[in-house]
């Protein structure tokens, strides 16, 4: 729900649903700035993630939509590196492939390339666009990873990388895609009321008023959503406030994507004090990770008007 899982129906990105073509023309699944997505594409990548087990026809349709979620934010990405990095000639991509290949061969179960694709569910062709991908993310991002750049990322986010973790109760109201201001700004006005309540009244429980008010799947047990650490877990805007309080506060209204909250933080547990030397490789994995996901955040925020979809 607050992760950073990337959800079509959380309404991260605006979509403007195709009007369905005649039905003899083939039609995609979605088109990224003019680029296409198939259908065929989606299968394909439902077939590579390899979840093989029964599911309504509600699961099913939202594992599909999950599934072209993935495949627009890697040609939202694709074409962000077309125009930082530009294209990757052949015997690279070659070479990167045998290379790949050798460290198969190296393996404790050897495989060829052709097996490596059979057990992934891909073609060759599509490990070739991965291992492109990989070619041009590298190209972009590694002279952005000095070592004076990394330890600060370290010291910004070092709550996470010490493994400390916080326990958080929220009363969640939810903002639906297409709410007026007006109904959204009542939201804020109710969760001000209960705020208020819960600062001026001793008496006042969060957990019996998260069950009374709150909108979201943990408002049944008092809105306890149980230990998260600082990244990766809970949506940004919600951990970061979260870890800014202390134990028994009681946030600001909050605002994500998933709606308005109110937090109280009920724990904190310390972790362990890392050492970035030791863990430097670490650091620079999460801080790419974490690089690229904000690119494809502001690229779907700056194309979202081209981008289009409509999905059997």
């Amino acid at each position: 729900m607050l992760s950073l899982t990337w959800r079509l129906a959380a309404g991260c990105v605006l979509m403007t649903v195709v009007l369905a073509q005649a039905q003899n023309e083939p039609r995609p699944a979605a088109v990224v700035n003019g680029v296409p997505i198939n259908v065929a594409e989606v299968d394909a990548q439902l077939k590579q993630d390899g979840l093989d087990i029964p599911q309504s026809d509600v699961q099913r349709r939202l594992r599909r939509m999950e599934a072209l979620g993935m495949l627009i934010d890697k040609m939202l990405l694709r074409q962000f590196l077309d125009k930082k990095v530009g294209s990757v000639a052949p015997e690279e991509i070659n070479k990167k492939l045998s290379d790949f290949e050798s460290s198969l061969l190296r393996q404790e179960r050897k495989m060829s390339l052709a097996e490596y694709c059979q057990d992934t569910n891909q073609t060759l062709e599509q490990l070739k666009e991965g291992l492109c991908d990989h070619i041009r993310w590298n190209a972009f991002i590694n002279p952005h990873l000095s070592d004076a750049y990394l330890e600060q990322y370290y010291k910004e986010n070092q709550d996470y990388f010490d493994k400390v973790t916080v326990r958080a109760s929220h009363i969640v109201l939810r903002v639906t895609p297409g709410m007026s201001q007006t109904d959204k700004e009542r939201l804020r006005s109710t969760l001000t009321e209960i705020r208020a309540k819960l600062i001026s009244e001793p008496s006042a429980d969060f957990a019996e008023l998260a069950k009374k008010h709150s909108n979201g799947p943990h408002a049944s047990r008092g809105g306890d959503v149980g230990y998260f650490p600082r990244k990766w877990a809970m949506d940004e805007a919600f951990a970061r406030n979260a870890f800014s309080l202390p134990v028994g506060a009681i946030s600001e209204i909050v605002e994500t994507p998933y709606g308005l909250h109110l937090i109280k933080v009920t724990d904190r547990r310390p972790g362990e004090s890392a050492d970035f030397a030791r863990i430097k490789e670490t650091v620079r994995t999460f801080c790419s990770e974490e690089i690229r996901h904000n690119i494809i955040s502001e690229q779907r925020r700056e194309t979202n008007s081209a981008i289009t979809i409509d999905l059997p």
